[in-house]
């Protein structure tokens, strides 16, 4: 049976580009819109040559779950001092 944590996020309605997937520290994955502008943001970054679309993807995805992870992670820890507090 798939983990229920990786499947993604459902709505009937929603477009395809705008469904959430769960990462296994239970951050919401980026979506293919916020991946796509991210990407094309290094492109302009670069300045504009074509030919490094793959690698600009694979790090506009890099980018994203990085600062999901890491405000995760901050949010787990503050979990775990208020119960240790209380």
């Amino acid at each position: 049976m798939p983990n229920p944590l990786l499947l993604p996020r459902r709505d009937p309605a929603a477009h395809p580009s705008q469904v959430r997937s769960i990462a296994p520290d239970g951050s919401p994955d980026p979506t293919h819109a916020e991946v796509a502008a991210r990407a094309f943001e290094i492109y302009q970054q670069r300045g504009g040559e074509h030919g490094c679309d793959q690698s600009d993807w694979f790090r506009a995805e890099r980018e994203l779950r990085a600062a999901r992870a890491g405000i995760g992670r901050a949010r787990n820890r503050r979990r775990k001092e208020d119960r240790a507090d209380g």
